[in-house]
């Protein structure tokens, strides 16, 4: 396995509302909208990430296996850099939630592994088409020691 990351496969799937029912767009103030990405990783030793997420996570495995990772930089947290890493696959039927502000990153541990990762981000009703940004940051950084 090289150790040079291959580039994912991103699409971006359009946005669910997380609300049982609603009559205007208007009605969606400080509504919870949950985005979904699928993932495609073609190769095994396809790397996704780190990232810094600014809103909280969830990632599950459609096919294939992969570890993912959760790394805890803040300074409030119990868990204060501090790592966590699981083995996901479609049988398992596992997931992993991946708290704001914390890093994550995605190995795939077989070919053609997919994912879903759901997005939970607190909106205004003006603001829904406004994107927020995730921080890359060096997988092999020797203060993440992952």
């Amino acid at each position: 396995m090289s150790n040079t990351p291959i580039v994912d496969l991103k699409i971006k799937l359009k946005n669910i509302k997380c609300k049982d029912s609603y009559t205007s767009i208007e009605s969606l103030d400080d509504t919870l909208i949950s985005s979904l990405d699928f993932i495609r990783f073609r190769k095994i030793g396809t790397l996704r990430g780190l990232y810094q997420t600014p809103v909280d996570k969830c990632v599950t495995v459609m096919s294939g296996i992969i570890w993912a990772v959760v790394f805890d930089p803040r300074k409030e947290s119990l868990s204060y850099l501090k790592w966590y890493g699981v083995y996901l696959d479609s049988f398992n039927k596992k997931q992993i939630e991946i708290p704001a502000d914390c890093l994550y990153g995605i190995l795939s541990m077989e070919d053609n592994s997919s994912i879903l990762i759901s997005d939970k981000v607190k909106v205004k009703s003006d603001s829904l088409s406004q994107k927020y940004i995730e921080k890359p940051f060096n997988y092999n950084d020797p203060v993440i020691d992952i």
